[in-house]
């Protein structure tokens, strides 16, 4: 086998500072080196190389600690990079390269990119690439440090994982993932846009709706702006009228304000003038009064201050005094605590004698003590030694003991073992015949079940199908019905808008509209039809037949020519206006003219008009002299040709009438005949609709009969299913219970007999060992009552020795000497405090002298400061009345000054009376001015808003906005001197219809197409991700059913390797590997059952280390012999195997490197020994990892 991983390079990928480049030509390479020499590292950086995310597995906690973290002899990477190199020359990745390199590089910043073959790729491409090439999971690819074991450690459902990478189903799994994630994606979209359309439906149909009657509001608008703007025209005038007699009443007011506010500033002067005088004199009568008071204040707080003085005084005299008292005190206080330092000091020097004494004594019996003491330890370590043996004596006569009584519960227990045995054995052959007779027949129940419910499902399927076909007939159905409906609310509304201009006779002329509501109302008797009633006209000619019609289109056919005198009457006086009367009899409008044969000619009027056999003489008289052309140049070209009373007439409208006369432009009463035309074909066409929808209804309510039914047939053959599967898988259950129980009995058996054999052997081997056992402890006793003679004499001689009587004497002269020594400090501490004492009461004595010379002082000090206050009292009483004398002449010029400012403000509050009277009546001007200005400034702004640009028109006095250069392109306001008498009236009714109709949006016929398109695309989507759905889960369910094939037929083949391998590594024993749950095997766990040679079957955790280590060897290597990956990284897993079992590891090891390359870090030379390449790893002294190889088939010549 060619070699597919053909080298890894390194640079400062954790130890590995520098470049070091691994070559891997042999199919076994080895790596050794002492722990800690960054061996693992290399099995990391593969597994790291290879796009693992996990810092776990990686042995680190961040993307930092991939890269060299420096040395006190070396600095820190700034990088950490790892390059794998593999032969691609029999494409087994699938790549047109014969070498496929994938890189990886870590930065500090936790940044890390990936390289394919030198170019930046994504870790998903690289995902993918390891997937179909079977290195994705890498679970048992790379076998990490302490890991080997792992396989029995998980869980069955996390077990699972191994065998389903090596049934190569990781691509499988990615891919139904991410149709799982874009399935639940399009369920989210595909219920978002169901509650869009949900939202947009209501909507859709109500702007459809108010799109209809936007056309409707269109021409009322246009018909009132024709109105408002003669109504505003006049007003505008009017109110320019306003506006100038205003502004000349303002004028007029503010030149008689102007002359009284002359007359009052010159009042305000003179009032200025007298009061500045009274002013100066109240300011230098206040100063006098400030003086005067500042001269009251000094002299109280002198006053104040000699008061101060005195008390001060008499203070300092009662200090004096008690500073006498004071100091005879502290005189006697001296002299007692001299006495009390004598005493203390005597009885000190008796005390230390006492001391000396007890420090004697123990110095005494010290010296005894410490001589019996080495006598006593001899004594004591030689019965310390004498006591251990007796105790290892003794423990081993009880230990014979309990054996003695351990082989005889355990001859007794092998002996009801074996009994046991017998009966088990009988009752276990009886029980496994029965079980195989219940299996038979359970097995026959599954059978039939079977059958039944593959009937059922057959059964099931064509009822969904005939279920999925009629809820399809009935959403055709619902989907025309809903068609059919908003056709009908479309015609409703449309027919409703038209009856309601019917109804208010809109349109037509005053005079019209008067007659037809006094016979509305039966104040005329009269049978009348308006002329748009009478008349069908086919569409294309419609705006041609009106135009030919002219003003007669508004006429009223009468039905009775009797009551023409009774309309006439009616219609007398201006104020109801003028109407047209048509008489469908009467020679006057009889017409016999001769055909205008042309082949631009269409054909006469009436040919394109239907009507009433009743009335095809009127048709006659009204158009049987005309004739309709398509182009206003054909008509040009037949008008001389024209015969005298004939008309020609084109389909824009255009009439050509023989006596030259030629009407062109929009005529508004086209709406008569189309409205009238419309109104009879959304009649018909809501009969037909409303017919069509109680069909429709009748067949839902067949359909949904039928649909009721196929589902109760579905429902109860669903029910059946699902009873007959739950006693299926409740059969199922009980045949792999019963097919188990054989089993176990089976197993049972064997073990029995196992059991029994071995009951016997080990009994005979427990007998011997019982009769050497009570030998060995009669030995023992003799020495025990030898050693126990010994100990007696001793303790004997111990005793004697009387150490404690010692240590009692000692005890209590050291008692007496810390008594003595506390004594001695008591003293020491009383005369510290009694000097301590008198040094306190000799500073106070001195304190007290100083402090009576310094109040001495401070009295005579007082005595003077009381003589100069009395000299200063005396100069303030001669200052006072100096003031007196100065303030009364200024009092008496101030009471007159007072007087004059009060008659002068009199005055002035006259004048501005009369000036606030003036400003009032202005300002009411003013306001007057503004009100007419802001009623001008109003209607501009209503009739900007009615009628949108309009060039407006002032008089010469009006300041208004300069006209902009539109050069006629706007109309301006007509000048009218008065308004026609009905114009309020029509305005009104036309405001009242706009308002019936509503507000309309400006952009609604946008929004509606806008929405429309939105609503289209919605249910468009809506059917694209229904496919999707439906294409998702066929998907999903195509890749479970390959995931389930591979993984079964891969577990199979790994079950029979692993009972091989088992037993070859373990020389014998039993080994199995079974599902949890058969009955999914898409989704239970893989459970292992183990038995070693020579045992009973037993739990996985009961198993050693190297039974452990050696199992999930033989399950890892029956893996890579079912599915052999192109390499393998084994980190120490032979570390727990003896010698033998490592033999045995390294026997398979070389038969499955026939199909995978390994690389082996491993201390053991046995197994070094199979390699074909040897890397030696250390750690060098810049604490980083240094590297050297060798071939095996050059080792030879290296040691020569």
């Amino acid at each position: 086998m060619a070699s597919r991983l053909k080298s890894l390079e390194l640079q400062g990928y954790k130890t590995f500072a520098s470049r070091i480049l691994f070559e891997f030509p042999g199919r076994i390479t080895a790596i050794v080196g002492p722990n800690g020499s960054g061996k693992s590292n290399i099995a990391d950086a593969i597994r790291w190389v290879l796009g693992e995310q996990s810092f776990s597995l990686l042995r680190a906690r961040k993307t930092e600690d991939m890269i060299f973290s420096g040395s006190e002899h070396r600095p820190r990477a700034g990088m950490a990079m790892a390059s794998i190199i593999f032969d691609n020359e029999d494409q087994w990745l699938p790549l047109e390269f014969s070498e496929v390199s994938i890189a990886r590089r870590a930065y500090r910043d936790g940044q890390n990119e990936y390289l394919l073959n030198g170019q930046r790729v994504r870790l998903k491409e690289i995902t993918e690439l390891l997937s179909r090439a079977g290195l994705s999971e890498r679970t048992y690819t790379i076998i990490g440090q302490g890991l080997i074991d792992a396989a029995l450690s998980l869980r069955p459902e996390e077990r699972r994982r191994f065998f389903e990478e090596a049934a190569g189903v990781g691509l499988y799994r990615i891919r139904r993932e991410e149709a799982l994630t874009r399935l639940d994606a399009t369920r989210r979209n595909l219920e978002r846009v169901q509650d869009i359309l949900i939202e947009l439906e209501p909507r859709v149909k109500s702007l459809e709706r108010q799109a209809q009657r936007a056309q409707e509001y269109e021409r009322i608008s246009a018909d009132l702006k024709l109105l408002l703007r003669e109504w505003y025209g006049y007003h505008w005038f009017q109110s320019q009228q306003r506006v100038v007699q205003s502004r000349e009443t303002v004028r007029r007011i503010e030149q008689r304000l102007a002359e009284q506010r002359a007359r009052t500033e010159e009042q305000e002067n003179r009032l200025k003038e007298i009061r500045e005088a009274w002013v100066e004199v109240g300011s230098r009568i206040e100063s006098l009064k400030e003086r005067a008071l500042a001269l009251e204040r000094e002299k109280t707080q002198l006053e104040r201050n000699a008061a101060v003085l005195e008390e001060r005084r008499a203070a300092l005299l009662a200090q004096q005094k008690s500073l006498g008292s004071d100091r005879e005190r502290l005189e006697a206080e001296q002299t007692e605590i001299q006495v009390q330092i004598l005493a203390v000091e005597r009885e000190r020097e008796q005390v230390q004698v006492e001391l000396e004494t007890a420090r004697r004594e123990i110095q005494t019996l010290s010296q005894q003590l410490e001589s019996r003491e080495a006598e006593e330890r001899a004594l004591i370590t030689q019965r310390s030694s004498l006591q251990t043996t007796l105790s290892g004596l003794e423990k081993r006569q009880y230990a014979y003991e309990v054996e003695r009584e351990s082989y005889k519960r355990r001859l007794s227990d092998l002996q009801d073992q074996i009994k046991r045995a017998t009966n088990q054995k009988e009752e276990s052959l009886r029980l496994l015949g029965e079980a195989k007779e219940r299996l038979a027949q359970q097995r026959q129940g599954v059978e039939a079940l079977e059958a039944r419910t593959r009937e059922l499902s057959a059964e099931l399927s064509t009822l969904s199908q005939r279920l999925e076909a009629a809820r399809e007939t009935l959403r055709e159905i619902q989907k025309e019905q809903d068609a059919v409906e908003a056709a009908i609310l479309k015609a409703r509304a449309e027919l409703s808008v038209i009856e309601q201009a019917e109804a208010t006779f809109e349109g037509l002329s005053q005079g019209t509209q008067a007659l037809l509501q006094a016979i509305q109302n039966g104040q005329l008797p009269a049978r009348v039809k308006r002329l748009s009633q009478v008349l069908s006209v086919a569409q294309d000619y419609e705006q041609a037949i009106a135009a030919a019609l002219g003003e007669r289109i508004e006429g009223l056919v009468l039905e009775d020519p009797e009551a023409v005198d009774t309309l006439l009457a009616f219609l007398e006086g201006s104020e109801r206006g003028r109407a047209i009367l048509l008489v469908g009899q009467g020679e006057i409008l009889q017409h016999d003219l001769t055909s205008l044969n042309d082949e631009a000619c269409l054909g006469r009027a009436i040919e394109f008009v239907q009507v009433t056999p009743a009335n095809q003489g009127l048709l006659r008289a009204l158009l049987g002299n005309v004739w309709v052309v398509r182009h206003r140049r054909d008509a040009r070209r037949l008008w001389p040709a024209l015969p005298e009373g004939g008309r020609l007439v084109t389909l824009q409208g255009e009439v050509f009438s023989s006596d030259g006369v030629i009407a062109a432009g929009l005529d508004r009463r086209t709406t008569l005949i189309t409205r009238s035309q419309r109104q009879r074909e959304l009649q018909a066409t809501l009969r037909r609709l409303e017919q069509k929808l109680a069909a429709l209804g009748q067949s839902r309510v067949a359909h949904e009969a039928d649909l009721a039914q196929v589902e109760n047939d579905r429902v109860a053959v669903e029910r059946e299913l699902k009873r007959r599967r739950a006693e299926l898988e409740q059969k199922r259950r009980e045949y792999e219970a019963l097919v188990g129980r054989v089993r176990r009995q089976e197993e049972d058996l064997r073990r029995v007999e196992e059991t029994l054999r071995q009951a016997e052997s080990q009994k005979s081997v427990i007998e011997q060992q019982a009769q050497a056992l009570e030998q060995a402890a009669k030995a023992s006793q003799s020495e025990v009552k030898a050693l126990q003679a010994q100990l007696e004499q001793i303790n004997a001689a111990i005793q004697a020795l009387a150490v404690g009587t010692l240590k009692d004497q000692i005890n209590h002269w050291r008692s007496v000497e810390r008594m003595t020594t506390q004594r001695m400090n008591h003293l020491s501490q009383r005369l510290s405090d009694y000097q301590q004492a008198l040094q306190r009461t000799t500073s106070r004595l001195n304190e007290l002298e100083a402090r009576s010379v310094q109040i001495q002082t401070t009295l005579m000090s007082l005595e003077q400061e009381a003589a100069a206050l009395q000299g200063r009292l005396r100069e303030f009483e001669r200052d006072e009345a100096e003031l007196r004398e100065q303030y009364a002449p200024l009092e008496t010029e101030h009471h007159r000054l007072q007087a004059d400012q009060e008659r002068v403000m009199a005055e002035w509050r006259a004048q501005q009376q009369q000036l606030t009277l003036l400003e009032k009546q202005a300002q009411q001007a003013q306001l007057e001015h503004m009100r007419e200005e802001e009623a001008l400034a109003s209607l501009q702004r209503r009739i900007e808003e009615d009628l949108g640009l309009v060039s407006f028109t002032y008089i010469e006095t009006v300041a208004g906005q300069e006209p902009l250069p539109l050069n006629g392109m706007v109309e301006a306001l007509p000048a009218l001197q008065q308004l026609p008498p009905d114009i309020e009236d029509s305005i009104a009714r036309y405001r009242s219809q706009l308002k019936r109709i509503g507000h309309i949006s400006p952009d609604l016929l946008k929004e509606y197409q806008e929405l429309r398109a939105r609503y289209d695309y919605l249910r468009d989507q809506m059917e694209d991700l229904k496919k999707a759905e439906s294409d998702l889960r066929e998907v999903i369910a195509e890749l479970d059913g390959l995931i389930r094939e591979a993984f079964l037929k891969t577990f199979k083949a790994v079950a029979r390797e692993f009972q091989q391998n088992f037993v070859r590594l373990f020389g014998g024993g039993e080994a199995r590997l079974y599902l949890e749950d058969e009955t999914k095997p898409g989704e239970s766990g893989i459970e292992i059952e183990v038995r070693l040679p020579g045992r009973r079957e037993q739990g996985l955790a009961l198993l050693s280390g190297g039974e452990r280590s050696l199992t999930s060897v033989a399950l890892v290597f029956s893996l890579l012999k079912v599915s052999p990956p192109p390499f393998c990284i084994l980190d120490e897993v032979d570390a727990m195997l003896d010698e033998a079992n490592v033999g045995r590891f390294c026997d398979m090891l070389k038969e499955l490197s026939q199909e995978t390359q390994f690389i082996i870090i491993t201390h053991n030379r046995n197994t070094v020994q199979t390699a074909d390449v040897i890397y030696g790893v250390t750690m060098g002294k810049d604490m980083t990892s240094q590297v050297i190889s060798l071939r095996l088939e050059n080792l030879a010549e290296v040691l020569v």
